[in-house]
């Protein structure tokens, strides 16, 4: 009563030029057409993540499929396994219909380390948005105020700093 839902196999786009598209910065949104509760509506369906590799990584390295569908951590459900035949990491996650933002990521299992870059690459031009939230506590007071807010776009930063640059 499950449906499957085979996705187009990924490369690793680290050698690749950067290009531009929109997206949900790793996160992801339940949906389903023509509804208006996709949140109880939507189906689970196995999704089955691929991708190539031509040789499997290092001993003690492992792939990970990583953003806000795995809870943004690494554990053994979202860990790929290599599939020799294929020359492909493999996995497959149970997610609600919808739209998901995703990357893979190389995990050393010795020091801990996790490299965001080994498939998807290190652009600079990328979009990115972080939000600031500064706090403060008055002394005996019993929980930290908000007083300050920003959310920031590292596109209208870069846009912002051209216009303060050239004038």
């Amino acid at each position: 009563g499950v449906f499957h839902a085979q996705l187009t196999p990924d490369k690793s786009r680290r050698r690749q030029g950067y290009t531009s598209q929109s997206d949900l910065d790793g996160k992801f949104v339940v949906s389903l057409e023509s509804s208006t509760q996709s949140h109880i509506e939507a189906d689970y369906v196995w999704v089955y993540f691929t991708l190539n590799s031509p040789m499997q990584l290092d001993q003690g390295k492992n792939a990970y499929i990583y953003g806000e569908l795995t809870g943004w951590q690494l554990s053994p459900d979202n860990r790929m396994e290599y599939n020799p035949e294929r020359k492909t990491y493999e996995k497959r996650l149970l997610l609600k219909q919808g739209v998901y933002n995703y990357r893979y990521v190389l995990a050393n299992e010795q020091t801990g380390n996790v490299d965001v870059s080994h498939f998807e690459g290190s652009y600079f031009e990328t979009k990115n948005t972080y939000v600031i939230l500064v706090y403060y506590k008055p002394i005996g007071a019993r929980y930290e105020r908000i007083i300050g807010y920003e959310r920031l776009s590292t596109i209208n930063k870069k846009k912002r700093l051209y216009r303060l640059l050239n004038h």
